[in-house]
C-alpha cells in the first residue's frame, strides 16, 4: 500500500506483509480482526487481499472476520487485475491460496454479492490505478472483467444483475458498451482471457435484468452497443427484445448515434430501409436494390434471420443460401467451416451457429423442398 499516515495496528501491518505466524500470535492476544486503518478504512482482511496475501485473509476468516467489509469486491478485483508490463502485480498464488480461492471462501461464508463497495483503494506502486465506480457491487466488477465463472457464482448466491451504479449504468450497459475506453499511455493486457460479450449479456439477461433500462443520460444498452459499432451485440440485444426506438436525452435513438454500418443494421432489424436510403423518396427509387434485400422476404421473421444477414452475406448473397437443402447437422458443419475461413463470420458463437442451423434446417432443409 502507499505510505501510511499512521494509526495502523500491529495486525494490520501483519496483514499487509502476510505474516501468518505473527497474525496468529496477535489474534490469540485479542487483536481486533475487523478494526479498520484510519486512512482508507480498510480492514485487516481488505489489506491482506489488496496486497495478495490470500492465506492471511483465510486466517482472518477462520477467526470471525466480517466478510461484508468489501473483501468480495476486492478479491474479484485482484482475480482480474490487469497486467502492466512495467509493473508486476502480486503473485497469482500466495503461500497456498489464490484470489479465486478467497472469492469462494467469502461467498461460502455469506458475503453479500449486492453490497456496494464504498472504499477508496490506496494506490500501490506495483499496480495500476484501481478505479471503483461509485455504487459498484461485486457483480458489477465481475461483469467489467467478463468473468463468467464469478458472475455465475454470485448469481447463485442472489446477486441482482440489474443493480445500477450511481450514474444509472447497469451491468448490462457495461457489458454491451464494453466499459470505459482504456488510456493507451501504458502497455497493458487483461489478466485473463475475456469472455464473449454475448455470453456475458446472455447471463445477465437470464438473471432477470431489464434489457431496456436507461441511465442518467437516458441511454439503453442498445445505445451503448450501437455507439461502439458493436453489431454483434446490437443483433443479440434485438433478438432478446431490446427496443431500438428509445431516444436518449439528446433525442437520439441507437441508430442515430451509431456508425453508418451499424445504423443500417438497426434499420434492417426494425424492418425498414437503410437510413441512407430513406429520403428523399425520389432519390431512393434510383438506388439499385441490394442482393440481401431481394431475397430477405423469403426468409421467415426470426432472430436467426438477423444473425444470418449480419454474418453470412459478406461473401455471398442470400440466394445462395436458399439454393441449399441441408439437414441441421450439415448446416451446422457448413457454418462452422465458414467461421474458420478468411473473411468469414469469426464472431459467431457456438450458440448462434446452432440457432442458425435450427432455423435453416427448418426452412431450407430436405423436408422444406
Amino acid at each position: 500500500m502507499e505510505r501510511a499516515e499512521g494509526g495502523m495496528t500491529p495486525l494490520q501491518y501483519a496483514a499487509r506483509e502476510g505474516n501468518i505466524e505473527v497474525g496468529r500470535v496477535l489474534i490469540a492476544a485479542g487483536a481486533d480482526v475487523n478494526a479498520p486503518e484510519p486512512q482508507h478504512k480498510f480492514s485487516p482482511m481488505l489489506i491482506a487481499i489488496y496486497n495478495g496475501k490470500y492465506d492471511f485473509a483465510s486466517l482472518l476468516m477462520e477467526h470471525g472476520a466480517n466478510v461484508n467489509d468489501g473483501s468480495l469486491y476486492m478479491a474479484i478485483e485482484l482475480r482480474n487485475m490487469d497486467t502492466y508490463t512495467n509493473r508486476p502485480n502480486p503473485p497469482e498464488t500466495d503461500r497456498t491460496l489464490t484470489a479465486t480461492d478467497v472469492v469462494k471462501m467469502l461467498v461460502a461464508r455469506g458475503a453479500d454479492p449486492n453490497q456496494v463497495f464504498d472504499k477508496n483503494p490506496p494506490q500501490i506502486q506495483t499496480q495500476g490505478t484501481v478505479t471503483v465506480p461509485e455504487g459498484a457491487t461485486a457483480f458489477y466488477r465481475a461483469v467489467k472483467a467478463s468473468d463468467l465463472t464469478v458472475m455465475r457464482m454470485l448469481l447463485d448466491k442472489g446477486a441482482k444483475p440489474g443493480l445500477a451504479i450511481k450514474n444509472g449504468g447497469t451491468p448490462l450497459m457495461l457489458a454491451a458498451g464494453g466499459g470505459p475506453a482504456r488510456a493507451q499511455e501504458e502497455e497493458v493486457v487483461d489478466k485473463a482471457g475475456r469472455a464473449d460479450p454475448v455470453e456475458v449479456i446472455s447471463l445477465i439477461l437470464d438473471g432477470g435484468a431489464d434489457i431496456n433500462a436507461v441511465n442518467d443520460l437516458q441511454n439503453t444498452a442498445a445505445h451503448l452497443a450501437a455507439s461502439r459499432g458493436n453489431d454483434k451485440v446490437v443483433q443479440y440485444l434485438a433478438s432478446r427484445g431490446a427496443r431500438l426506438d428509445i431516444k436518449n436525452k439528446q433525442g437520439k435513438t441507437p441508430a442515430e448515434g451509431a456508425p453508418k454500418r451499424t445504423a443500417d443494421l438497426i434499420a434492417k432489424l426494425m424492418n425498414g430501409a437503410p437510413a441512407a436510403d430513406k429520403a428523399p423518396v425520389a432519390a431512393a427509387a434510383t438506388v439499385a436494390p441490394r442482393p440481401v434485400a431481394s431475397a430477405a422476404s423469403d426468409f421467415p421473421e426470426a432472430p436467426a434471420r438477423y444473425i444470418l444477414e449480419g454474418n453470412c452475406t459478406t461473401c455471398h448473397t442470400l440466394e445462395r443460401v436458399k439454393a441449399k437443402r441441408f439437414d441441421k447437422e450439415s448446416w451446422s458443419g457448413l457454418i462452422e467451416s465458414m467461421r474458420g475461413k478468411r473473411g468469414g463470420p469469426k464472431d459467431l458463437t457456438d450458440d448462434q451457429i446452432q440457432e442458425l442451423a435450427d432455423y435453416l434446417s427448418k426452412h431450407f432443409g430436405p423436408a422444406a423442398q
